[in-house]
């Protein structure tokens, strides 16, 4: 599983220089706290871009993470402001008192101790006192672009089948010169989000620093008070572009409020400037959409004096974004799979091999629209061009154990050639016999192998005279054969060895010959 905080992420910022310490914590999903620790580490060990990008996120964090210390006392539970003044708006007699005796009531129902009413009281004016609080902040030229789905949609007939479809409207502004980007999209799916962000950076012709999405579902995973994960494709564009992603506040439009406004003043003007055209293709959509942006981005500004939105971004916003990568990001899906015993994945309808040793493993699938991408523990294993046929099996010889090399390898002439190798001439004929017994070469492959196998065990000199000895009893010598021979072959080796350390004695007079009688007629 993907850890929430990204250490490479918090040292790209930090090496790449610009970003606050509340920007990286905002991005990388961590706190201030965590980011001050990294830097420092990164100080210290003086880690520098090149070193860190060749580093997995488990290396870095093996680096550079360090124990964390104990957490406070979390006993008393923290009161929902937001929700508590909701209903104070809502319901006109509804007083503190009452919200302080429900917030006690639900704080001892879950175990937790409540503030007193008094400290309840102050925590909930100091909250009110810092919602009401407005911060005006002044706009950076290239610094930030702020993107959003406009409220409004379009539609586009289909002249042949008469099926409506419906478009929705991308739109990414420049505060600082309110140059808008609008982009129609078939959906408002991850692809479509990934594509109209490019085309926005491409519209502008570079990057910015900090991009602020909201809190759509295909940008943002997790966004509480606590905690914020990027998507983590999102998060890959913004690696690829060299920016920062940094989502609004929750139920915060203030957080972005250039992108809000142009919502309404540039993309719900579009839509309801072209209410009563209709359009019979997306790229007759797309056109119209892209004149009347041409045009209301020309038009001066009514409440500034230094000319049209165009003109600013050209003059002083254009030259301050980052040049773009030569190539574009490519979107893809992130899929968990589990390796199976054939090390294999699943993707759609096809399979794809990962090197056998990761077999049984828990592995992360990046789904490309030109390649599948697997990764273990941060580390990429596997790459293949994806495939869109049904049911195919995508491989790699390399991702293979040598013994299923070697199986899937076999054919009668490579037999024949290790017989002869490894045996001898003899042991080619007996293969031979073997391979031509059957309807098929491959019916005498487990034969071969086994013929194989007993030169390995008993020497090829031994199976060669064996397979000489048994085409000299049959025409048609087979396994079974060699192996009967080459048993008896031991069996007489062992009763010569034997024969040759083995003499037998007999005691005197054993043939009725005594040897003292003997003596005397010597004597006489």
């Amino acid at each position: 599983m993907e850890p929430k905080v990204s250490y490479k992420e918090i040292v790209r910022l930090t090496l790449a220089g610009g970003y606050s310490q509340r920007e990286i914590a905002s991005a990388a999903a961590c706190s201030i706290g965590t980011v001050c620790n990294v830097q420092r580490k990164v100080r210290l060990l003086g880690l520098d871009s090149p070193t860190a990008e060749g580093m997995s996120e488990k290396e870095l964090r093996g680096v550079l993470s360090e124990r964390r210390g104990r957490k406070p006392d979390a006993n008393y539970a923290q009161p929902d402001h937001a929700s508590i003044q909701e209903q104070l708006d809502k319901h006109k007699g509804l007083t503190l008192a009452i919200a302080w005796e429900e917030y006690a009531t639900d704080c001892v129902a879950a175990g937790k101790a409540p503030y007193m009413y008094s400290f309840f009281v102050q925590k909930h004016r100091e909250w009110q006192s810092a919602s009401d609080l407005s911060l005006r902040v002044p706009h950076v030229p290239g610094d930030r672009m702020e993107v959003d789905w406009a409220g409004s949609v379009m539609e586009w007939i289909d002249m042949y089948t008469g099926e409506v479809h419906t478009v929705y409207l991308f739109v990414a502004t420049l505060p600082y010169s309110q140059y808008t980007f609008v982009k129609p999209a078939e959906s408002m799916a991850m692809d479509d989000w990934i594509d109209c962000n490019v085309e926005a950076l491409h519209f502008f012709g570079g990057s910015p620093r900090i991009v602020v999405p909201d809190n759509l579902r295909t940008g943002v995973d997790v966004h509480t008070q606590d905690e914020i994960v990027i998507n983590r494709t999102y998060r890959e564009f913004g690696e690829h572009y060299g920016l920062a992603i940094i989502p609004t506040g929750v139920h915060k439009p203030k957080h972005k409020p250039s992108v809000e406004g142009n919502v309404g003043k540039i993309g719900e003007r579009i839509a309801l400037m072209l209410r009563n055209q209709r359009f019979f293709s997306m790229d007759e959509l797309e056109e119209a959409v892209a004149s009347k942006l041409a045009d209301l981005n020309s038009r001066p500004f009514k409440k500034r004096a230094d000319g049209s939105r165009t003109e600013v971004f050209l003059a002083k916003e254009k030259p301050m974004l980052s040049p773009l990568p030569a190539t574009d990001f490519e979107p893809g899906r992130w899929l968990k799979r589990t390796v199976s015993p054939e090390y294999r994945i699943t993707v759609d309808t096809s399979t794809y091999t990962v090197p056998y040793t990761f077999a049984g493993q828990r592995v992360d699938v990046r789904v490309g629209r030109l390649t599948v991408e697997v990764f273990c523990d941060g580390e990429r294993i596997a790459t293949h061009p994806r495939s869109h046929k049904r049911n195919d099996d995508v491989k790699q010889e390399s991702h293979q154990p040598k013994w299923h090399t070697e199986l899937l390898h076999q054919s009668g002439e490579r037999f024949r050639q290790r017989a002869f190798d490894e045996i001898g001439p003899w042991g080619r004929k007996v293969v031979d016999s073997i391979l031509s017994a059957g309807r098929a070469e491959e019916e005498g492959y487990r034969s071969c192998a086994k013929l194989l196998n007993l030169a390995f065990n008993h020497g090829g000199r031994a199976v060669e005279e064996a397979c000489e000895r048994a085409c000299g009893i049959t025409r048609t010598p087979s396994l079974k054969t060699v192996k009967v021979i080459l048993a008896n072959m031991s069996d007489r080796d062992e009763q010569r060895d034997a024969k040759e350390d083995y003499a037998i004695l007999r005691a005197e007079g054993y043939y009725g010959i005594d040897s003292n009688a003997n003596d005397n007629k010597t004597e006489e």
